[in-house]
């Protein structure tokens, strides 16, 4: 199942038409959420639809929008999303890293909101470890080895700026000073300049 247009495009059209059948295609039958308890797939479609919409008018971004509709697909694929206490005894069960659980969870937390529902978010216990950063030399030999010209562009200026990747991949020319030499990223943090 995937979006067919982004959510930055729907506007204000989706309020005259049935959520579900205006912005995901795929396959319409209930095979594919089998544990939802609810009548097809539509049904469920339109309350992830909602949770997601719920987000955009808060002024969530579009990844983050993006990255909880996979994770509310995998659970409808698994449990009834309408059973907070079926949905948080399969994450319990599963091996994922404290981290995606928690991920999960919060993803699930804006479909109990938008549709009603109430339950306890279960926070899992992460382990602060530091993170593993390349040595420059590593660095140099990644950017060397890469064949790509715009690969090996893009780590350069990673490199050189200290910007995340998403903030690079949404760069437009609006945010180069050539004649300064000075970058503009939008953060993927809330949006907040760097």
């Amino acid at each position: 199942m995937v979006l067919q247009t982004s959510l930055a495009d729907l506007g204000d059209t989706l309020s005259s038409r049935p959520l579900a059948f205006a912005v995901f295609s795929g396959s319409s039958s209930s095979t594919e959420y089998p544990h939802s308890g609810m009548v097809g797939h539509d049904s469920v479609t339109a309350r992830i639809f909602k949770g997601l919409w719920l987000m955009k008018k808060n002024g969530y971004e579009e990844t983050t929008i993006m990255a909880t509709d996979q994770r509310l697909k995998l659970l409808a694929r698994n449990v009834n999303l309408d059973d907070p206490e079926e949905v948080k005894d399969f994450i319990a069960k599963q091996s994922w890293s404290p981290y995606f659980k928690n991920a999960v969870s919060y993803a699930y937390d804006k479909y109990v909101k938008a549709n009603g529902l109430s339950w306890n978010i279960t926070i899992y216990r992460t382990h602060h470890r530091l993170p593993k950063i390349p040595t420059t030399e590593q660095v140099n030999m990644i950017i060397a080895e890469t064949r790509c010209l715009r690969n090996a562009l893009a780590f350069s200026i990673i490199r050189d700026t200290g910007i995340r990747p998403i903030e690079l991949h949404k760069l437009t020319l609006k945010h180069i000073d050539l004649e300064k030499g000075i970058l503009y990223p939008s953060s993927a943090k809330m949006g907040e300049g760097r």
